[in-house]
């Protein structure tokens, strides 16, 4: 359990190596003293050479996996996970993060970041991947955002604008009205769905607390 903290309660820098493993933590409460990043913090600048991968020499690291996880990124956080510059080759699935602006990031080069199966509540855009409101970033190079429940404030923007490398369908996605534009607001949802795109999400209404409750405790298994 990670709590009360000034910043953030991990920080990941570098990337060196990976193959870590992070699951069945609670995180509430960070960034007390800042109010930026969020429980989560990693970064991604400078090359290691490691064999964890394939077991041969390369810098290519070996995938870090996050799961069965609650995060909480009240305290303003930007994120529950805040997977800042360069942050790659990370599997995050199964876990419940809620607040935040954001929930999937990748950017300033982030790439090979694949989520799923996650349960992400009340943040303001389900993913950033160079932001639709920032003119920095990648358009998410080798990301995923799959299979998860998304929760927002203020956007989705599906596919657009996107590399088609970044992997983004079968999510359950719900505005406070059960309407949403993408593409900057110049489409609406379902037409943009109708050309072929973001297959399998569907688009709601939020739903009762009791019923995101019951979709959390399935989630983390208990």
């Amino acid at each position: 359990m990670f709590f009360n903290g000034p910043r953030a309660a991990i920080n990941f820098n570098d990337a060196a190596f990976g193959g870590d493993e992070v699951s069945r933590n609670l995180f509430v409460n960070t960034c007390r003293e800042s109010s930026d990043h969020g429980p989560w913090n990693s970064w991604d600048r400078v090359p290691y050479i490691t064999t964890l991968r394939t077991g041969a020499p390369s810098i290519v690291p070996k995938v870090r996996e996050v799961h069965h996880n609650f995060l909480m990124g009240n305290y303003n956080s930007q994120e529950a996970m805040d997977t800042d510059d360069g942050s790659a080759y990370m599997r995050t699935h199964h876990n419940v993060m809620v607040y935040g602006d954001n929930g999937l990031k990748s950017d300033f080069g982030g790439h090979d970041h694949r989520w799923e199966n996650n349960v992400v509540l009340y943040v303001g855009n389900c993913y950033g991947a160079g932001f639709a409101s920032f003119s920095w970033g990648w358009p998410g190079y080798n990301d995923a955002f799959i299979n998860n429940t998304c929760v927002f404030r203020t956007s989705y923007e599906s596919t657009c604008g996107r590399d088609e490398s970044f992997h983004i369908g079968g999510n359950r996605v719900y505005s406070q009205d059960g309407s949403l534009t993408v593409c900057g607001g110049k489409k609406n949802f379902s037409d943009w769905q109708a050309t072929g795109h973001d297959t399998a999400t569907t688009l709601a209404a939020w739903p009762a607390d009791a019923a995101l409750v019951e979709e959390v405790r399935a989630v983390l298994g208990f």
